[in-house]
């Protein structure tokens, strides 16, 4: 795990040595790095590409003392491998494919909706001599959220999204204020630039020895990884024919998605409109086929998005998937257009930012009390965490913005000099 403060406050040091680099960076597991750990301080040697790092001087050995450095996203990061050639595969009792999966969980601490995210960046490396056609990924995801019994599940279709939600309108655990959870598919095999396939499939099971419970050996783990139940049934749209609503596998047209509707439409198919009983959920969204030579590696990206508690529950008139849908858009987004990199220099103690007037029309105002030892760096983005193309005047600690060209609604400010870093609301008319 490292941080962006470790990051920059290493790239801001003149020497670097075995006592004055952050252990984080000095212990990466980069390829070729004398210094690396791993799990519980075990030394390694490590020979194959495995950590990314910025390898200032292009000879693909990780050297932190020489000032070189992890290359993370984000303002803290977690890299991490497995693989599936170890012991024993005692759920699925399938056998080993021999595949490492290089994994990088990053977030950000902004102020904005960007913290409610965690992206996962996935390299899929087939290291058998094995050449897999028919390949296939799939995201697995018990959420859980609050009390274990009582969640509901939907899709959205657009942002290759699955989504839980509260059955009942009350939450053991949260009371009747519940958060919302999703989990969006940002990379999958087949994208290629601004071109994104759909999800190969979403299915979803209950934790229960029923035909829609748990899997019990890999055919039935291949069964829903494509749309199929434990016996093979292939999953069907019962909302739109006569079958078995509370269960989504009937008579009905087959679907490779299930619950795609937003639970405020009783005209769509949800869980809510299907009159389903809540229960524990787990479901999976998985890619499309594709094929993995042996040697060969393929990207995936994920995120975890969340929005804060509150009617976000069937049985609330309020429900709806929209603020989700919020939360996703800015997690696409950001992955694609990256947040800039925080400073790290100091600061005085008790500085505190401040924007006027609120709400404003044409001219915002960015004030800082205390002392200030950079030009700061000031951002608009709106409700979605798209960066607003602004004209901002700069001068010490009093800045002005110029939103006259911004339309009515509600943006964010994010100010950052040195390790100050802020981030306000305000509305502009």
């Amino acid at each position: 795990k490292v941080t962006r403060v470790q990051i920059n406050a290493f790239r801001d040091s003149a020497t670097h040595t075995t006592t004055n680099t952050p252990a984080p960076i000095l212990q990466w597991p980069g390829k070729g790095n004398t210094y690396a750990q791993g799990y519980a301080g075990a030394s390694l040697t490590i020979t194959n590409d495995m950590a990314p790092f910025v390898d200032l001087n292009g000879n693909g050995i990780y050297e932190p003392l020489l000032g070189e450095y992890p290359d993370v996203k984000g303002d803290e990061a977690l890299w991490l491998v497995f693989s599936d050639n170890g012991p024993a595969h005692n759920d699925t009792l399938g056998m080993p494919l021999g595949v490492e999966i290089h994994t990088m969980a990053y977030g950000y601490n902004r102020g904005t909706l960007i913290d409610n995210v965690i992206y996962y960046e996935y390299t899929i490396v087939n290291r058998s001599p094995r050449t897999y056609t028919n390949f296939r990924i799939g995201q697995f995801a018990d959420m859980d959220l609050g009390y274990y019994l009582d969640d509901f599940i939907g899709f959205d279709s657009v942002h290759r999204m699955g989504i839980v939600y509260n059955g009942t309108p009350y939450d053991s655990v949260y009371g009747s204020s519940i958060p919302m959870a999703g989990v969006t598919m940002i990379i999958l095999p087949g994208d290629t630039g601004t071109s994104f396939v759909p999800a190969g499939s979403f299915t979803y099971y209950n934790n229960d020895m029923s035909v829609i419970g748990n899997p019990a050996d890999s055919t039935q783990y291949n069964y829903y990884l494509r749309s199929q139940i434990l016996s093979g049934q292939h999953v069907t749209d019962d909302f739109t024919a006569a079958g078995t609503p509370t269960t989504g596998y009937g008579a009905g047209p087959n679907t490779n998605y299930v619950y795609p509707g937003d639970p405020s439409d009783s005209s769509k198919w949800s869980e809510c409109s299907s009159g389903n009983t809540p229960g524990d959920r787990r479901f999976i969204i998985t890619s499309n086929d594709f094929t993995l030579p042996a040697g060969g590696s393929q990207r995936v990206v994920m995120a975890l998005v969340a929005i804060d508690p509150g009617p976000n529950a069937c049985g609330d008139s309020a429900l709806s998937f929209t603020g989700i849908k919020t939360v996703a858009d800015t997690a696409w987004n950001i992955f694609f257009n990256p947040l800039p990199a925080n400073s790290t220099k100091n600061i005085a103690a008790g500085n505190d930012v401040y924007i006027y007037p609120n709400p404003a029309h044409d001219l915002l105002h960015v004030d800082v009390t205390g002392n200030t030892i950079d030009e700061p760096y000031i951002a608009i983005y709106n409700s979605i965490g798209q960066v607003m193309n602004v004209t901002i005047s700069k001068n010490g600690v009093n800045s002005t913005v110029d939103i006259s060209s911004l339309p009515t609604g509600i943006y964010h400010v994010l100010y950052r000099n040195g390790s100050i870093q802020k981030a306000k609301t305000f509305l502009k008319e």
